[in-house]
């Protein structure tokens, strides 16, 4: 099954949050976000969530189609955060 962005949720100075699907979130970091901080950002949310913190359950990171990415949001083609609420 294919999910488009949903609503954005939230925007800060690295990336904006989208709705993907009924249950989850996508990060999309923004175009002059260096990948060095996409790749720390997925490894600390995974580690945070393993010791029982309250946060969201890291689903993945990967590389999304520009069709998936608003125009402005994104490069072309993006690495993004998924996660689990």
């Amino acid at each position: 099954m294919t999910h488009r962005l949903g609503e954005e949720i939230a925007r800060g100075t690295r990336s904006t949050v989208f709705a993907w699907g009924r249950d989850a979130v996508v990060k999309v970091p923004h175009a002059d976000t260096p990948d060095e901080w996409v790749e720390y950002e997925a490894t600390y949310t995974a580690a945070v969530h393993a010791v029982g913190a309250p946060v969201p359950r890291m689903l993945g990171l990967e590389v999304m189609e520009s069709s998936l990415l608003d125009a402005g949001v994104a490069p072309e083609l993006g690495r993004v955060l998924r996660l689990r609420l």
